[in-house]
């Protein structure tokens, strides 16, 4: 009977006006959002670019208030990447080792298949080790070599970075399950999302303070870090004065210092170091020349690496 009823005349022409609202099971990327979505991930990897550099303005003693500077966005690539592969690379590695070791059907003796599940157990831990060499490069650059710090430094950015890409799936989570007709229930959801998302700000912010202390500044800066660099001032008469009260030196008297540390530079401001000074923030105006191949007075110049470096 129902082969009769789909094929009358009316049957047709009810599915002919149907066609149109069937949904797509492979639904196109919307090309209209991708603007927005590219802005979007900017400004956030902007706001932590900028959180990151005040931060480690911070350790130091100095402050910038320039908010328009495009490094940001590479210093907050800089801050997410490693939060990011820490996470997919731990799911997907877990995920992987179980599958490996608890197969859901049994595995047949042989040869190929002891070969292929060592193959994957070693892709599996591979995958694993990734975030940890990552930090392992930026926590030991400039070090000349491996040493334990550098491995404690590695495993313990790991695993916080792991922790806060779990706190942020599981806000996610819970923000886009459907939504619960019971009240209650609904309430409960949306706590879980509070109480996720909480304790996913604060460990970033832990996260990124940490980070800026001790990571930001062994990277170039040409890849979004604030490695110190060495160089010569040449600085105006006024300021010649107050940077001899404060023992910077210079060269014979001369308006050009010994070679100094630049911390970090600014649109306004130098924040310098020179061995066995404080560090200082130094007015760019004050500033007429700056000499990168410094050699120095005397040929010893100042603390290269000028750099602190937390635990």
């Amino acid at each position: 009977m129902s082969s009769e009823t789909t094929g009358t005349p009316e049957s047709l022409e009810l599915l002919k006006k149907n066609e149109g609202n069937v949904p797509d099971v492979h639904p196109s990327f919307n090309w209209d959002v991708f603007p927005k979505l590219v802005g979007a991930v900017a400004i956030g990897l902007y706001v932590i670019g900028l959180l990151a550099t005040n931060s480690y303005l911070y350790h130091l003693g100095a402050s910038n208030f320039e908010l328009l500077r495009a490094r940001f966005i590479y210093t907050g690539a800089l801050v997410v990447g490693p939060v990011l592969a820490s996470y997919v690379c731990l799911l997907h590695g877990i995920r992987g080792l179980w599958i490996t070791l608890f197969p859901s059907r049994p595995i047949p003796r042989g040869s190929k298949v002891m070969n292929h599940w060592l193959d994957s157990l070693q892709f599996c831990l591979i995958l694993l080790a990734v975030p940890l060499l990552i930090f392992g490069v930026l926590t030991g650059l400039g070090s000349g070599g491996v040493t334990m710090q550098i491995i404690w430094h590695s495993l313990y950015y790991y695993g916080l970075a792991a922790i806060i890409g779990g706190l942020f799936h599981a806000v996610g989570t819970f923000s886009t399950e459907r939504t619960d007709p019971d009240p209650q229930m609904e309430s409960v959801r949306w706590f879980w999302v509070v109480f996720f998302a909480v304790f996913a700000i604060a460990a970033s912010i832990f996260y990124i303070s940490s980070f800026a202390s001790s990571v930001y500044p062994n990277v170039p800066e040409q890849f979004g870090g604030g490695k110190p660099r060495s160089v010569q001032l040449l600085v105006d008469r006024e300021a010649l004065r107050g940077l001899k009260a404060l023992g910077f030196k210079f060269c014979n008297d001369d308006q050009l210092s010994d070679t100094v540390a630049v911390l970090f530079e600014g649109e306004n401001s130098f924040v310098v170091r020179q061995k066995g000074v404080p560090v200082v923030q130094i007015d760019r105006s004050a500033i007429r020349a700056v000499s990168v191949t410094p050699e120095g007075c005397h040929g010893t110049g100042a603390d290269k690496n000028g750099s602190q470096r937390s635990p």
